[in-house]
C-alpha cells in the first residue's frame, strides 16, 4: 500500500510468524518493515525477545502506540522499549496483572506504550524482552500524523527554476522534466550542485514524485551523452553485463551494503556496473559477481548480502529478470527502487508476476572505446568542466583547490565545487 494521507493515520501490524507481520491501514510511502522473535510467532518467554522495526517513515509524528497482548493463566511479564531514530524514548516494564489488573490467557488487551506525541520519526523500533513466561503479542497499532508541508526549490544552474510545496505533509512533489541542452541531455535532479561528476551520483528522475524530508533545494542534472545505442541481450550465455531497469535506464552498481546496492544511470563504460553472470545449462538459475571487486550479489531473507547465491531467472526476448523466493513469494532484483531520503537504490521488490519486471542485460562488450559519461548541473559551461589555477592542498586523499568563493574538490577522479 502506498501513501494514503488523512489527518490521522493508523497502521496495524499483525504478527503472522516469528519473522513476518502483515499490514493494514495507512502508512508512508516506501516504508520498511521487519519483525523477529527469538522464540515463536508472538510468544515471548523469559529472556526471549520480539522486535518490530519500521524504517523510511519520513519524519512523521507518532501520536500513540498500542500493543495487543495476552498472558498465560497466571503468569506473564516483560519490558517494552521504544526506540526512535536510534535513541530510546520510553519503556514499560511489569507483569500482565500490573498492567490490566488480572491475567488473561483468552483475550488480547491494548497496552499503550506512549503518553505524548513523538515528532520527526524516521525509524521506530518496539522491543519486548520477556522476564517471566509468557506474554503473547497479537498486533501493533500505531497512530500517526504527517509532517507539515515541505518546500522544494528547483535550481537550473545558478538560477531558480521553480519552487514547489507539498499539497500536504508527506504527499511529495512531482519533479518536472526539462528540455535537453544541445549536446547535454537532461537526466533528473540532485540534492547538491556540482560542475562535473561521473555516474556514481544519486539522481531523482523527472516525472516522478519526490518525498522531501525537509525544506531543500534540488539541482537539474545533465549528461554529456557519449553512450551507444541501447543493446539488450536476447540469448542467455554467461558473460559480463550491466543489469538495467529499462523503464528508467537505472542500473545496478557496486556491491551490497546494509541490505541494498546502489542504483545509477546505466553506463556500460562504468566498471562499477559490470557483473559476471554465470547461467546454468537450462538458463533458469544464475550467479552474479561484481567484476571489479569479485564480490557476489546474494540474498538473505529479503536483504541483499555479499555471498554467492543462486538466482532464479526469467527470460523472454530481450527481457531478463533475476529473482528469488522467500516465504513462497517472489522478490525481483530491481534497480531503480526509491528511498525518499537517499534516492534510487537496487533492492528486492516483492512481485506477484516476475514477467512484469522491466529488467534487461546489456553486454559489456559493446562498450569498447567509450569514455565515462560526464554529468553536470551547469550545461552552459564547456562539458561541465572548469579550469582552475593555483596550488592545491591534499587532505585525506582529496585535492582541494581554491577557486574564488569556492573550493574545487577532486576525489577518486571526480570533481565537486563547494562554497567556502
Amino acid at each position: 500500500m502506498k501513501l494514503l494521507l488523512i489527518l490521522l493515520g493508523v497502521m496495524t501490524w499483525t504478527v503472522e510468524s516469528k519473522s513476518l507481520v502483515s499490514g493494514d491501514g495507512t502508512w508512508p510511502y516506501d516504508i520498511e518493515v521487519s519483525y523477529s522473535n527469538s522464540y515463536q510467532k508472538g510468544q515471548v518467554r523469559a529472556t526471549d525477545v520480539a522486535e518490530l522495526t519500521l524504517g523510511n517513515l519520513g519524519g512523521l509524528t507518532v501520536e500513540k502506540i498500542e500493543v495487543y497482548v495476552r498472558s498465560t493463566q497466571n503468569k506473564g511479564a516483560g519490558r517494552f522499549d521504544v526506540t526512535v531514530n536510534g535513541s530510546a524514548v520510553t519503556s514499560k516494564e511489569g507483569t500482565f496483572k500490573d498492567w490490566f489488573g488480572a491475567y488473561d490467557n483468552a483475550n488480547f488487551h491494548p497496552l499503550p506504550l506512549t503518553e505524548l506525541p513523538i515528532n520527526s520519526v524516521s525509524s521506530l523500533q518496539i522491543t519486548l524482552t520477556g522476564t517471566e513466561n509468557s506474554l503473547y503479542i497479537e498486533k501493533y497499532v500505531i497512530y500517526w500524523a504527517p509532517t507539515e508541508p515541505r518546500t522544494v526549490t528547483l535550481m537550473r544552474g545558478t538560477n531558480v527554476y521553480d519552487t514547489m510545496t507539498e499539497e500536504h505533509g508527506m504527499s511529495g512533489v512531482e519533479l518536472p522534466k526539462l528540455d535537453d541542452e544541445e549536446t547535454w541531455k537532461f537526466v533528473g535532479w540532485c540534492r547538491w550542485e556540482f560542475w562535473s561528476a561521473s555516474s556514481d551520483i544519486d539522481i531523482y528522475a523527472g516525472g516522478k514524485t519526490f518525498y522531501p524530508d525537509e525544506d531543500c533545494s534540488l539541482w537539474a542534472v545533465y549528461r554529456y551523452d557519449n553512450s551507444p545505442e541501447k543493446v539488450y541481450q536476447t540469448t542467455l550465455e554467461s558473460g559480463e553485463y550491466v543489469y538495467v531497469n529499462s523503464f528508467d535506464n537505472l542500473a545496478m552498481s557496486g556491491f551490497s551494503e546494509n541490505g541494498r546496492m546502489k542504483s545509477v544511470y546505466a553506463s556500460i563504460a562504468d566498471v562499477n556496473q559490470h557483473y559476471y553472470v554465470e547461467f546454468n545449462a537450462p538458463g533458469d538459475t544464475a550467479t552474479i559477481q561484481h567484476v571489479k571487486t569479485g564480490i557476489y550479489v546474494g540474498y538473505s531473507g529479503t536483504n541483499l548480502v555479499q555471498k554467492k547465491s543462486k538466482w532464479c531467472v526469467f527470460h523472454k526476448d530481450d527481457k531478463t529478470v533475476f529473482y528469488m523466493r522467500n516465504n513462497n513469494k517472489n522478490y525481483v532484483l530491481l534497480p531503480g527502487m526509491l528511498d525518499e531520503n537517499t534516492g534510487y537504490y537496487t533492492g528486492l521488490q516483492h512481485a506477484g508476476d516476475v514477467e512484469q519486471a522491466s529488467t534487461v542485460l546489456t553486454p559489456v562488450s559493446v562498450s569498447t572505446g567509450l569514455q565515462e559519461p560526464v554529468y553536470t548541473c551547469h550545461p552552459e559551461s564547456s562539458q561541465g568542466l572548469i579550469t582552475v589555477s593555483g596550488e592545491g592542498l591534499e587532505v585525506n586523499g582529496e585535492w582541494i583547490i581554491p577557486f574564488g568563493n569556492y573550493e574545487l574538490i577532486i576525489h577518486d577522479g571526480q570533481k565537486y565545487l563547494r562554497l567556502k
